[in-house]
């Protein structure tokens, strides 16, 4: 009897700490954590490596290089537009959605620069020449719980480094930070850890509803989830774009994601033939947002 006893207390005190991981989560590495309330955080950004810079063209009012910058071990790439012959200019980050390429934005890229504007974009993670893979949502969790790092956290913090890159880049002056679908989670959740950012632009996206969070699992949604942050992005300006037709967000969902941001704040409606994503044709309403942000 006394035996039996030993082995059911011991299968308690196993049970007990069971619980108690899945509900608490895992330790993360040092330098970046999720909180119990399910929000990233990077303790520190190491030292910034040497950045590789390769002319691409050389226009009359503009030019384009390839840029190369190291994080989190591998190299990001990166196209880098700025205009020629002006002091302190505004800086946008575009980040395109999932599986988009920088070269979506070439175009817009060139007519960015030739504008007055300096502007980069870059490959995420698996995406065009940046080396990686995007695993699925069940896998990254299980790299999380094994107190890996996951991959949509790496992604965050692709971007934190590229604000790094740009911000110390000649002429940019204020760095606002963009993105479309995917690319606009991250975007949404580096304003609001990086302080520096002036701004956040958010084409056709969403987060995935707020919710209870108890279990590693749920700690895990929240730290990739833009409704868990959006608020955190005030006092500086949250700008949402979104078609009412968006046949990969539903308008509902952006619509809930905007009433959780704080002023300033403001959603355009993007109409026809805009769909999902970037959309030339708010090209001068995206102008007037970054000039509305560079101002404050």
């Amino acid at each position: 009897m006394l035996k039996q006893l030993k082995v059911a207390s011991v299968i308690a005190v196993l049970a007990f700490v069971f619980i108690f991981i899945i509900s608490r989560g895992i330790t993360e590495k040092s330098d970046w954590s999720v909180d119990s309330n399910g929000l990233l955080s990077y303790n520190d950004r190491v030292k910034l490596e040497p950045v590789r810079r390769l002319m691409m063209e050389d226009g009359s009012d503009f030019t384009m290089e390839k840029v190369v910058y190291k994080s989190r071990g591998i190299d990001i790439y990166g196209l880098l537009f700025l205009p020629k012959n002006k002091e302190d200019v505004t800086g946008v980050i575009m980040l395109p959605g999932a599986n988009g390429a920088k070269e979506n934005h070439l175009n817009l890229g060139k007519k960015m620069a030739a504008a007055g504007y300096a502007f980069f974009t870059i490959d995420q993670r698996g995406i065009g020449e940046t080396d990686g893979n995007v695993p699925s949502m069940e896998d990254d969790f299980n790299a999380y719980f094994r107190n890996e790092e996951p991959v949509q956290h790496l992604m965050v913090y692709d971007v934190l480094r590229a604000f790094d890159v740009f911000s110390r880049i000649d002429p940019v002056h204020g760095v606002i930070v963009a993105g479309e679908s995917m690319g606009a989670r991250f975007a949404i959740i580096a304003a609001a850890l990086e302080p520096g950012i002036k701004g956040c632009i958010a084409f056709s996206t969403s987060g995935f509803g707020l919710h209870d969070v108890v279990s590693a699992q749920q700690r895990f949604m929240a730290s990739i989830n833009p409704d868990f942050y959006v608020e955190r992005v005030a006092p500086r300006k949250l700008v949402m774009f979104h078609s009412e037709n968006d046949s990969v967000v539903p308008y509902a969902q952006a619509e809930a994601t905007f009433s959780l941001a704080k002023d300033p704040k403001g959603l355009v409606l993007m109409g026809e033939p805009c769909d999902h994503g970037y959309c030339d044709s708010v090209y001068g309403n995206f102008l007037a947002e970054i000039e509305i942000i560079a101002q404050q």
